[in-house]
């Protein structure tokens, strides 16, 4: 005899909740990817190590055209043609509408962040300056653009929408650092910026 092991739904947190928990989970894991990639000695040698090892794998020659034609505007204006597409065929037009918005909104808090967070240099490298990287605008971008796509899709159809997306996220995370753009603490950074501003919206559409 099978036995459901999954809780009862009256036991189960409501959706909401648990889109407001993830919201929180992803705030929290910026943070604290902040704090000891930028503030410990140990986070900021293990990214110039990283730093070091992208730039000695060779020419970067494609990161830098790879980011150059994502963040071209017509690509973007493309990806947000798509998305209002998708929400429209299926029936879920302004999902897709609040999905472009979460864009603009992860947007502006990495923007905002970029200027507000100190960045201390407690280990020199060649490269390193005093200037705020994290988090990754373009991986924020490139993140939010993915969960747009998903959040105008029914649920039967976003797996097919988050397996290439977080592949595409993924390249465009790595081309940041290879290019000498961005530290992998900043991309990891946009990502989950771009997280908590789709768990909220989701909250809000429930």
């Amino acid at each position: 005899m099978l036995v459901d092991t999954r809780a009862p739904a009256h036991h189960r947190p409501p959706v909401t909740a648990r889109y407001l928990a993830g919201a929180a989970a992803c705030l929290t894991g910026a943070a604290a990817t902040y704090v000891l990639a930028v503030w410990t000695r140990l986070g900021q040698g293990l990214e110039n190590q990283n730093l070091d090892t992208a730039q000695a794998i060779g020419d970067g020659g494609w990161a830098w055209d790879l980011l150059a034609r994502f963040g071209a505007a017509g690509t973007l204006l493309g990806a947000v043609a798509v998305i209002l597409l998708v929400g429209f065929v299926a029936r879920r037009f302004w999902r897709g509408v609040v999905g472009v918005g979460i864009v603009g909104v992860a947007v502006l808090v990495t923007w905002y962040l970029k200027i507000v967070l100190p960045r201390p240099l407690l280990e020199q490298a060649d490269y390193a300056t005093g200037h705020n990287s994290f988090p990754s605008g373009h991986v924020t971008v490139a993140a939010g653009l993915v969960l747009a796509l998903v959040l105008a899709l029914p649920a039967r159809g976003r797996v097919w929408a988050l397996i290439p997306g977080t592949a595409a996220v993924g390249l465009v995370a790595v081309a940041t650092v290879v290019a000498g753009w961005h530290r992998p603490s900043d991309a990891i950074g946009g990502a989950l910026i771009a997280g908590a501003t789709y768990c909220v919206a989701a909250a809000a559409l429930e």
